[in-house]
């Protein structure tokens, strides 16, 4: 299975959410409505990060600004219950690795286009 697009729609207003992604598998498959999110982390003594106050993160976490950055999978509130469930995710650590590399890579690559190339907004 190969990823072969990534599509990432930038988001810049108050909350958690960061940016909107589309992405292709084998150009056959397409899951849209991942997000890349933010989450708040504190620092622990040794420098490590930490989201409950004790469990520093793995080394590649994303953290910027003490805010860590994650990708959440499409998901639906369940109505029995009302928690969220996944819609489609991956089932292994090496997917979810090979998936995240690419969205994050497109998102700083959105981001670094944003940044150079600002557009005006237009009211519509």
């Amino acid at each position: 299975m190969q990823i072969t697009e990534v599509k990432v729609s930038l988001r810049d207003y108050p909350g958690n959410v960061r940016a909107y992604v589309s992405i292709t598998f084998d150009s056959a498959f397409v899951v849209k409505r991942a997000k890349i999110i933010t989450k708040p982390v504190t620092k622990l003594p040794t420098g490590e990060y930490t989201k409950d106050g004790v469990t520093p993160l793995a080394p590649d976490a994303i953290v910027i600004d003490d805010k860590l950055y994650t990708v959440a999978m499409p998901s639906d509130r369940n109505p029995k219950t009302g928690k969220w469930d996944d819609i489609a995710h991956p089932i292994n650590a090496e997917t979810r690795a090979m998936m995240e590399k690419a969205i994050f890579d497109k998102y700083f690559e959105e981001l670094e286009n944003a940044k150079n190339n600002p557009t005006e907004k237009t009211e519509e």
